[in-house]
């Protein structure tokens, strides 16, 4: 069994090295449009300053109702 999975990774043609990865271009065009990864971090920080206690465990709860 090990030497079957050792074979298929070995002989696997695709590469998902770069699968999720945006640069260049791709970075710029992300980054004009959310403000980039600081930008979203801030954002969600407000909204949870924001969020009444209920509103922020609504989540933990989801599978009880």
């Amino acid at each position: 069994m090990v030497a079957l999975s050792a074979w298929a990774m070995h002989t696997n043609e695709y590469d998902n090295a770069s699968q999720h990865g945006c640069t260049g271009e791709c970075y710029e065009e992300w980054r004009a449009a959310t403000g980039g990864v600081v930008a979203i971090a801030q954002a969600q920080v407000e909204a949870r300053a924001q969020a009444s206690p209920e509103e922020l465990g609504a989540p933990l709860y989801a599978g009880c109702v």
